[in-house]
């Protein structure tokens, strides 16, 4: 690599870094909700119409901008995806598309991964042998998706200890390693 590129690269990683935090930090503001309160003689909130409404009560009021989400119901695709939806509810398309997207692409029930610290992962969640269960236990997807469901409660109700755990939009342990 040549020097003129070296420096050009020097200085395009650092505000491709900064610009990426920038808009991860618009996206986060952007899931948030924001409540302002309204101490006016006679405040004046915009209405559907894009007009202007007068508050009749002229105590503090508060009007809240977070636009509720809509929810869209996951259909499963199979007793496997099904019994997922039926422990993560609302959570299960978020896990779902973690699985598929790079933990267990084909949800195999019997699929091992060995760790570079001399662990194995296992099952359809690959739940790592460190939670003291045998690769019997974890072979039945019903019982290996309920052990997934406590480590994801133990995460604050996120991916958090998946290493794909970013896909379904949560930290993870393994960027906060690295």
């Amino acid at each position: 690599m040549n020097n003129q590129l070296k420096r050009e690269l020097k200085l395009f990683v650092p505000g491709l870094i900064l610009m990426t935090m920038f808009w991860y930090g618009i996206a986060q503001w952007l899931q948030t909700e924001t409540v302002f309160v309204v101490e006016a003689e006679t405040p004046k909130v915009v209405n559907e119409q894009g007009g202007y409404s007068e508050i009749v009560n002229k105590s503090s009021t508060n009007v809240s901008t977070k636009t509720p989400e809509p929810k869209v119901e996951y259909k499963p695709e199979n007793e496997v995806e099904k019994y997922i939806v039926k422990i993560f509810g609302d959570d299960a398309e978020r896990g779902i598309r973690m699985l598929k997207t790079c933990e267990n692409r084909s949800l195999a029930t019997n699929a091992i991964n060995y760790n570079s610290n001399g662990t194995w992962d296992f099952g359809l969640w690959q739940i790592n042998e460190v939670h003291g269960y045998t690769i019997e236990q974890l072979s039945d997807h019903k019982f290996n998706t309920r052990v997934a469901y406590k480590i994801f409660k133990m995460g604050g109700n996120s991916f958090y200890y998946w290493t794909c755990g970013y896909v379904a939009g949560d930290d993870t342990y393994a960027a906060n390693v690295r």
